[in-house]
């Protein structure tokens, strides 16, 4: 080089360097930038899934309630229809101590009252264990929903703070362009100041 000082060159190419360096930021934040997007929109897929659970699990828990009615009116159709049976059962023994010449007809008939009953008593445990499982099924879908809102809840902060760093890194990457630009700017003047002081050598 000839012409104009030596420590103008070194300024220039320490400039030089700065601004690469800048720009090697602005594209390792950049890169960031999209990262934290790609984990914006996983989250909102995360959101969107575990709403859509949380909706299934409610749908799942009304029509639960709904068996759990039905159970109930079964039950207590069989309390009732067992309780006729065992007044009628009464009516029965009353009838046959009565008349012994009615016995055997009697008899049969209070056989079948038994019948009825056991059969009726079967019923009766075959519904108190479907409405056991229709209540462990709903505790079990309750717990999931619980577990569903806290996945929601974490996710939607999660959401919130990468929102946040999009938002920072967005600013940063401004101000890199901005001192970037400023740079330039100091550069051309010192390439301008070089060629001027040359000129005048």
């Amino acid at each position: 080089m000839s012409g104009g000082s030596r420590d103008e060159g070194r300024g220039i190419l320490a400039t030089k360097r700065e601004i690469k360096e800048l720009r090697d930021r602005i594209a390792a934040e950049q890169g960031a930038q999209a990262q934290c997007a790609a984990d914006v929109a996983a989250i909102e897929a995360l959101i969107t899934e575990a709403v859509d659970a949380a909706a299934a699990l409610g749908a799942e828990h009304h029509r639960q309630d709904k068996a759990i009615v039905g159970f109930e009116l079964q039950l207590q159709r069989a309390t009732e229809d067992a309780e006729r049976l065992r007044h009628k059962a009464q009516l029965l023994q009353t009838e046959r101590q009565a008349a012994e010449e009615e016995r055997h007809g009697l008899e049969a008939r209070q056989r079948e009252a038994q019948e009825s009953i056991a059969r009726l008593d079967r019923e009766q445990r075959d519904a108190e264990e479907r409405l056991s499982h229709a209540q462990r099924r709903l505790f079990e879908a309750r717990e999931t929903i619980e577990s569903l809102g806290r996945l929601a809840a974490d996710a939607r902060a999660s959401y919130a703070a990468l929102v946040e760093r999009t938002a920072s890194l967005d600013a940063e990457v401004t101000r890199l362009h901005e001192a970037s630009k400023e740079l330039e700017a100091r550069a051309d003047v010192c390439l301008t100041n070089v060629r001027e002081n040359r000129a005048e050598s």
